[in-house]
């Protein structure tokens, strides 16, 4: 069966008068098209084939451990781990492992689905349980992300979504200062200032035409993307961009809950005790003007042992 260009057999469609997404349950939960009044927000392929070819690059991948760890390896309490080299040539571990697991379905209406994830995958040597809430609204999508450690031993948590939005000219996002990195994309621990096309996005601006690539600290938690207003909990701290030298119709704001290959240098990094949960939220809603963004505030849940 194939629908709004997409081969649906492997997606979960949610639907509202005005609105629909889809969900793909078996590449970690990734939402990978959602349209609001008939215009699509995100970046979306025809098929698994395409998805799977560009795995990052569509919807919002969730990535975790999210982007780079140097080495592929890290030590927490006196033991090391170590992670798939998956980008050999830069000697890192790049994007997690959870972008092609696959959820199970523990809730399904017509415009909500939660999936349910269980580790124990030696990729990732921790005991974890992962539910993805997602809600579907006429003017708003709401996506709820929650783990929690089932492992005996204390758990790192650094996760990522790379939002991959359709660029609509204006953006604007909470970005900081700038992290230096070296020949294989590692931050130095070096904070630089924002290039002129970073600047041009924090203030809101027309992004067309500009290179963005960058790792960042943060300055809020609401960034917008034409009429698309776009809010993350608290919780999240640092920011990366990415738009495929202006040359491919994309903007990626992808917000993350501590700096790049924390794993290592452990700034910043959430640990999880055994038993220990964190919740982490996103929401993307069509706003009520194109330039002066009104972000709405993220109600935390609480999270814990």
């Amino acid at each position: 069966m194939r629908r709004e260009g997409i081969c649906m057999s492997e997606f979960i469609r949610l639907q509202t008068e005005k609105s629909f997404a889809l969900v793909c349950p078996t590449r970690g939960m990734n939402t990978v098209r959602l349209s609001f009044s008939g215009e699509d927000i995100l970046r979306f392929p025809k098929d698994t084939e395409e998805l799977d070819a560009e795995k990052y690059l569509y919807g919002t991948p969730l990535l975790m451990p999210a982007n780079r760890t140097s080495g592929a390896s890290f030590e927490l309490d006196g033991e090391r781990y170590s992670l798939p080299m998956n980008e050999p040539l830069r000697g890192n571990s790049l994007h997690g492992i959870m972008t092609d697991k696959t959820f199970r379905i523990k809730e399904k209406s017509e415009n909500k689905v939660v999936g349910f994830y269980r580790n124990e995958c030696a990729d990732f040597p921790f005991s974890f349980e992962c539910e993805v809430s997602l809600s579907l609204e006429d003017d708003g999508y709401t996506q709820i992300y929650s783990f929690k450690n089932t492992d005996k031993k204390r758990m790192p948590l650094i996760f990522s979504l790379h939002n991959t939005f359709l660029a609509k000219g204006y953006a604007r996002a909470p970005i900081g200062m700038r992290y230096e990195w070296n020949e294989n994309y590692i931050p130095t621990g070096k904070l630089l200032p924002r290039n002129p096309a970073e600047e041009n996005l924090a203030r809101g601006g027309d992004t067309e035409g500009t290179v963005l690539t960058g790792y960042h600290t943060s300055e809020g938690h609401a960034a917008q993307i034409g009429k698309i207003e776009y809010t993350v909990s608290d919780n999240f701290t640092d920011w990366v961009t990415f738009n495929g030298r202006g040359e491919r119709g994309i903007i990626c704001i992808e917000p993350q809950n501590a700096p790049v290959n924390a794993l290592n240098t452990k700034k910043g990094l959430k640990i999880l005790d055994a038993g220990e949960g964190e919740i982490l939220e996103k929401g993307v809603y069509v706003a009520t003007s194109a330039t002066e963004p009104s972000p709405r505030k993220i109600a935390m849940p609480s999270a814990g042992k």
